[in-house]
């Protein structure tokens, strides 16, 4: 999750799961995200190109609104082509 752009200040969460809890540490903290209903979608190509207006338009005609943060999973490494850059995108709905 980023919270800006600011690439000498960069805010943002990072997440991953755990077997156990683990205490916040200097600028660690740590957060249970709860069971909730999502609409996810796999983008292939390059980040900044990333296209979200068809996931967007089935969630608003299938009746459902968004609710909270938009999770996005980078599922391959960036040493290949742009071209093959694998990104899944969450967004929690209600």
């Amino acid at each position: 999750m980023y919270y800006n752009m600011d690439f000498e200040n960069l805010d943002v969460e990072v997440g991953f799961p755990i077997a156990t809890l683990v205490s916040e540490k200097d600028d660690m903290s740590v957060q249970t995200i709860p069971s909730q209903k999502v609409v996810f979608a796999i983008d292939l190509g390059a980040y900044e190109k990333q296209d979200w207006e068809e996931i967007f338009a089935w969630i608003q005609e299938n009746g459902y609104e968004m609710q909270g943060k938009i999770y996005l999973q980078y599922l391959n490494d960036p040493n290949r082509p742009e071209t093959e850059f694998l990104t899944k995108i969450i967004i929690p709905i209600k």
